[in-house]
């Protein structure tokens, strides 16, 4: 049976960076679309959880975004997780689909904010973040 088997992780953990953890359970997860988030480009978003951290992946298909449509579709999808999941940090990963009929573990990830964070020691694309205790979000 699947669930007793522990399975390691990399996960992003608000400015903690990669961190590596344990699982005993795959990710929870809660599929959504808003339409008008990014006009002329079909999107899609999904809540992660994975032992308590929330991953927000946004997704676009068929077309590759500028950086402002991206930037613009994830802020929408975060204002929606937010309202679906008051309470939690969340950090906003934006990935880029051919083809909606496309494997999604062959996504390829897209950084639409320019420049680089370090953080716990590793240096990494810069993120959108929603951090509970500030209220608001921020690249980082």
């Amino acid at each position: 049976m699947r669930s007793n088997l522990k399975i390691p992780v990399l996960l992003v953990m608000g400015a903690l960076g990669f961190q590596s953890i344990t699982a005993s359970q795959p990710p929870s997860r809660a599929k959504f679309t808003i339409p008008e988030a990014c006009p002329g480009i079909k999107t899609n978003a999904e809540i992660q959880s994975l032992d308590g951290a929330f991953t927000l992946l946004v997704t676009f298909i068929g077309k590759h975004p500028n950086d402002a449509m991206a930037d613009k579709a994830n802020r929408t999808y975060l204002a929606s997780a937010i309202k679906r999941l008051p309470g939690h940090d969340m950090v906003v990963s934006t990935w880029f689909r051919a083809k909606a009929s496309d494997n999604p573990a062959m996504d390829e990830m897209i950084h639409p904010y320019p420049g680089w964070s370090k953080s716990g020691g590793v240096t990494m694309h810069k993120t959108l973040y929603y951090r509970v205790k500030s209220g608001s979000a921020s690249i980082e």
